[in-house]
Formats: structure tokens, sequence, C-alpha cells
């Protein structure tokens, strides 16, 4: 099992100090969050949590621009991995996003994955002048373009999303990207067998986990993929104990996203988030022992 420590809204300075501690302590990864903004009013129905209603983040809570961080992690650190929870892929233009991506993963050397998804909320979308209903098509078309992209390849479309004629973006990728998408449903869920290298929950239970890495089972051997190594990343929104972990580990989890703040009370604090941070990274290493 692999330990990933999701990176706290803090600002970017204080976020990359947190990095180092996070490798420091033993953590295998850091986990950065993506939303281009914060809607003054959120309408939209989260997905993962049913009855809630929107789901909002708080006056004042900080996204940093996800690769401008994992470029500064990856530039201080040797050890830590680093991934998207999860990259609101159609909010973006691929050439650009290409370029920003390939740019952190060639600093971070081989220490990247990308979590990747098409995003929930409508009001984002709306802010940047893109259609939501399209999202869906629109990351599938952006991942087809920015693989060729990052092979160095000059690459053109000519759809009704993105028509452009052939482009480069340099610098390419010696290795292809990992890629692990987000979803819960069937067209998620069938989405990522057919495309992905991994799957990325959404905070949920045991039961959620199990009916869903069964599903992708399915879906993957239907795909004729099934022979291919697959990365299932949990996202934990409680405190988790040994027997917990084991438990996720037999029923097909190989790595999970913890949160260091339920250690601490100090929810808000950069020093109350360092202290959970080691007091967590103390556990992990107690379990790898």
């Amino acid at each position: 099992m692999k330990f990933w420590v999701g990176l706290p809204p803090l600002p970017a300075d204080e976020g990359l100090k947190f990095a180092i501690r996070a490798e420091q302590v033993g953590f295998d990864g850091i986990a950065a969050a993506d939303h281009a903004t914060n809607p003054q009013v959120i309408d939209t129905p989260y997905p993962y949590a049913a009855g809630q209603g929107g789901k909002r983040f708080g006056k004042g809570k900080i996204l940093n621009a996800p690769f401008v961080m994992i470029g500064a992690m990856a530039a201080a650190t040797t050890t830590l991995r680093f991934t998207t929870v999860v990259l609101v892929v159609p909010l973006r233009h691929p050439i650009l996003l290409a370029k920003e991506i390939a740019t952190a993963a060639r600093i971070a050397g081989g220490r990247m994955d990308l979590g990747v998804g098409i995003g929930w909320m409508r009001e984002e979308f709306e802010a940047l002048g893109i259609d939501p209903k399209t999202r869906a098509r629109r990351m599938e078309e952006m991942l087809d373009i920015m693989q060729g992209l990052w092979r160095g390849e000059f690459v053109g479309s000519d759809t009704d999303l993105f028509d452009f004629a052939p482009n480069q973006v340099l610098p390419a990728l010696d290795a292809p990207l990992p890629i692990l998408m987000g979803g819960h449903q069937e067209a998620p869920l069938r989405r990522t067998a057919k495309m992905a290298d991994g799957w990325v929950s959404a905070p949920c239970d045991y039961e959620e986990i199990t009916r869903i890495v069964k599903l992708l089972g399915e879906y993957r051997r239907e795909a004729g993929r099934d022979h291919l190594p697959f990365e299932v990343r949990m996202i934990l929104s409680g405190r988790p104990d040994r027997a917990e972990l084991d438990r996720l580990e037999e029923a097909g989890v190989t790595s999970v996203v913890v949160t260091p703040w339920i250690y601490t009370d100090q929810t808000e604090s950069y020093t109350g988030l360092m202290d959970g941070l080691s007091r967590f990274g103390d556990t992990i290493q107690e379990w790898k022992a």
C-alpha cells in the first residue's frame, strides 16, 4: 500500500514546506486538488455527497495552480511522487495544458502521474465560457491530442470543439504519463477501463470501493485491457487503522490519499497541519515496519 497526502489549502510558500515535510516523514506522494475558480454561488449539486446540495469551498479557500505547485515541489524533493485529484481537464485548451503538464513532468523526472476528470460544477465552466454539456467529449479529445503532443508530434484537430492546424509543443516526454480517471458512475468507469492506467475515487466507503473495483474488472476485460497494470487510488475521509487498510488492499486498493488534519483540531493553522502531518507520518512508519 502506498500513502499519499492531500495538499492542504495553504499559500504556495507554506504548501512547498508542507511537501518537503511530507517526504521527510515517509509519505510516498502528494496530491494537488484542482478548480479554476470558486464561484460566489454554487447551485450544482456535488455528485458524491447525496442530499448535501451544492458543495462550497468556503470564502478565501486557496487552491493553487496544480502544475506550478508540482514543479516547485518536485524541484525541492527527491523521492516524493505527485498527482492531481482530480484535474478538471475540459476547463483548458489542450495545447496550453499539454505544455503545462509536460513542463511539470520533466521537472518531476518520472515522479508524476495525472488524476483527471470531467468536472461537476456547472458554474465553473460557465465562468470560462465553456458549455458544461460537452465536458466528457472535450476530455476524451483533449487526452488524445495531448498524448500526441507529449510524444513530440505535430498534432492538429478539426472537430467542432477544437479546430487548429498541426502544432508541436515542447518539451516532449520521454515516456507515457500514467493517467488515472475519476468518477463513480457507469460512463466514467467505462471510460476509465478503456482509456486509463488507473482509477481514483472520491471519498467513499468500503462497500462503494468493492463495487467499483469489481465493475472496473468487468469493463477492463470487455475492453481487452485486464492484462495491463492498473492503479486503484482511494481518497480516505477518515482516520484509517491497519485492519481497515489491509481490508482495502485485499479489495484491490493499491494506494490511499489521506488528510493529516484529522490528527489535529487546528485545521486552519499551518502549525497544526504540519503537526498533523508529522503525527500521521509516525503512524505510516509503524504500518510499514
